[in-house]
């Protein structure tokens, strides 16, 4: 009995512990249509680096770069394909967030090296 008694009280409290977990927080605006955010590349990460909406909103995200090369969107790459950048461009991808879960941003570089991971995307599930 005093197994049982065991059991219960560590169910009960990894249920409690699991209650104080912190959710992620939804953007402000995930009740919205449209969204806009924007971002800016210099060196080899985003400010901010990471992005956050909500699906099924239509999205636009404006990465304004200091780097040559072609930024990429992993995961939306039908509806979103890469866009080449030189220094001082700003990089425009508009889509309609229909796949939730997080989304890495990519630099691919003229010299042809590996790609930067440079952010991340996230699209929360309302």
């Amino acid at each position: 009995m005093k197994s049982v008694g065991s059991v219960i009280a560590f169910l009960l409290l990894s249920a409690l512990a699991i209650g104080c977990v912190q959710q992620a927080d939804l953007p402000d605006d995930c009740d919205a249509t449209v969204v806009r955010r924007q971002s800016s590349l210099t060196g080899d990460r985003l400010d901010p680096e990471s992005i956050d909406v909500c699906k099924g909103q239509q999205v636009t995200i404006e990465i304004t770069t200091q780097r040559a090369g072609e930024l990429h969107l992993h995961g939306y790459d039908q509806e979103a394909p890469e866009v080449p950048v030189e220094p001082g461009d700003t990089a425009t991808f508009t889509f309609t967030a229909t796949r939730g879960g997080q989304f890495v941003i990519e630099l691919h570089t003229p010299d042809q090296g590996p790609e930067i991971e440079v952010g991340l995307l996230t699209v929360h599930e309302p």
